[in-house]
């Protein structure tokens, strides 16, 4: 409800639709969640998403049902790793090789098309104003 309670502000102070859609949503989110429960189980790691055995390590038999990203826009950001030269479809055929096959992965990126990958097959794929968002599962 605080993130709720912050863009509802922001949308005061500063008269733009956006704020106040978004709050809308965030509002919707933290009742229904509320009324289901609570928070979600969640846990954050960080790591270098190209290193496949690292991941593994990191996660320790615990595979992700869902991974998030907005991938960088690439202006100030380099790629590293391993497939770092593949960016975005390098980071993503990495993970579908560590995730599960029930796994979903959101990516979202910069520009017309979603990134696809080898080791991944689309789910579905839609446009949020400038970026393009595919969902994705990892190869049975």
């Amino acid at each position: 409800m605080a993130r709720a309670a912050h863009l509802a502000e922001q949308a005061e102070r500063w008269g733009r639709a956006s704020y106040t859609s978004a709050a809308e949503a965030a509002h919707r989110i933290a009742t229904a969640l509320s009324a289901d429960g609570g928070d979600l189980p969640n846990a954050v790691y960080q790591a270098d998403v190209f290193d496949a055995d690292r991941l593994r390590q990191l996660l320790d038999g615990h595979r992700p049902d869902v991974v998030i990203t907005d991938a960088p826009y690439g202006e100030q950001t380099s790629w590293r790793g391993p497939n770092g030269a593949d960016g975005a479809a390098g980071m993503l055929n990495t993970l579908g090789a560590v995730l599960d096959e029930n796994a979903v992965i959101a990516v979202a990126v910069r520009g017309r098309k979603a990134p696809r990958a080898d080791r991944l097959r689309t789910c579905a794929t839609f446009k949020i104003g400038t970026r393009s968002v595919a969902l994705l599962r990892p190869q049975p």
